[in-house]
């Protein structure tokens, strides 16, 4: 699935994901996704134990808080900090990191 979004990435000229990483193992495999297919991935995390395990293949580590929140206001809530801590800035056609 992270693949085919980085496919969409390089087909849409965009140049980064944003990907909700507490359910991946493996992220040294997506650290390698990522760098092969010459993507950006931000990854939002809420999990202690993810954020530890992600922390040294990502600079770029978002850690969420453990707030229960639904599937789209965790989305919201990892756009804004992404936007306020600069990985993320809006630009033509909408939000590049």
């Amino acid at each position: 699935m992270v693949e085919m979004d980085c496919s969409l990435v390089n087909k849409t000229k965009s140049n980064g994901i944003l990907l909700y990483a507490d359910l991946i193992e493996g992220y040294e495999a997506l650290f390698r996704i990522g760098q092969e297919k010459r993507v950006n991935l931000v990854l939002a995390i809420k999990d202690d134990v993810s954020y530890r395990e992600a922390s040294p293949f990502f600079n770029q580590v978002l850690r969420l808080s453990s707030i229960p929140l639904g599937r789209i206001n965790q989305v919201k809530i990892a756009i804004l900090q992404a936007l306020s801590v600069g990985l993320v800035k809006k630009g033509e056609g909408g939000i590049r990191f």
